[in-house]
């Protein structure tokens, strides 16, 4: 079930859903609060059908009022993605700048249908969380999806998180491809707990001193406004790997920390 919320969500279609009130959070949306720009539904067993209904709504109301969709830690997989990427195609989520869907049970399907609507316009987001998906959980897939929506979308995401997923080195040297790009200002990217084995690849280490060139570039001249001026990485915890390769794998990444002190790499 749904919360319950007298904004325009409730007055889009509460046919289309039980209207259950799960309460309005006071103060701060840490604890969950409801508005017209903000939808934080932590833990509150939204499914897929409940999401299929909100997306329902927001095209009712074309969504415009909507800056922040929060849904992490429910029961949602590739049925509410591709919902929400219809809306988007749509033109109901123009709006849209963060989107929580850590905790749920999304795969490389549902991400592939959010990131082909955003790459073609659908939402300007600032924050992306998918991180721990249950089940087949995301992949390299879903990594290089991703990172054509960033490159194509152009200069808005700031924030990525993907951790406890599947990816290698294949899907980080994407991202960071992506990251590297003239108009990107991907200033976080979280991958902790994946599966990002060995020393930096060449890919992986043009990109970040692309990267770490671009901020260089930036703070010398102080002409690049809104633009991407340093990153933090962090792939800390990878599983999978071999011992004895990790010990030099740290070395290496500690090695191009040092060559590129401009940007902060957490491993």
């Amino acid at each position: 079930m749904l919360p319950a919320t007298d904004s325009w969500i409730s007055r889009a279609d509460a046919s289309t859903r039980a209207g259950v009130l799960l309460g309005k959070a006071g103060g701060s949306c840490a604890r969950g609060c409801t508005s017209g720009e903000k939808l934080h539904w932590w833990g509150k067993g939204v499914t897929d059908e409940d999401c299929l209904s909100l997306a329902k709504a927001l095209s009712a109301q074309s969504g415009r009022e909507l800056k922040n969709l929060l849904l992490g830690t429910n029961s949602v997989g590739d049925a509410c993605v591709r919902a929400l990427a219809s809306s988007a195609r749509a033109g109901h989520l123009k709006e849209l700048r963060a989107l929580g869907l850590s905790g749920n049970r999304i795969t490389d399907d549902g991400c592939e249908a959010w990131a082909g609507a955003w790459r073609d316009g659908g939402a300007s987001l600032i924050d992306l969380y998918l991180s721990r998906q249950r089940g087949d959980g995301l992949t390299d897939r879903c990594a290089t999806s991703l990172a054509a929506a960033i490159g194509a979308a152009g200069g808005s995401l700031r924030r990525l998180s993907m951790g406890d997923s599947g990816l290698s080195m294949s899907g980080l040297a994407a991202l960071l491809q992506a990251a590297a790009s003239g108009s990107s200002v991907l200033r976080e990217l979280s991958l902790n707990n994946n599966s990002i084995c060995g020393r930096p690849s060449p890919p992986v280490v043009e990109a970040l001193r692309r990267i770490a060139d671009s901020a260089a570039s930036c703070s010398a001249n102080r002409s690049c406004a809104g633009r991407q001026r340093s990153l933090r990485l962090s792939i800390r915890k990878q599983h999978g790997c071999k011992a004895l390769e990790e010990q030099a794998a740290a070395a290496a990444w500690r090695a191009l920390q040092t060559e590129l002190p401009s940007l902060e790499i957490a491993f």
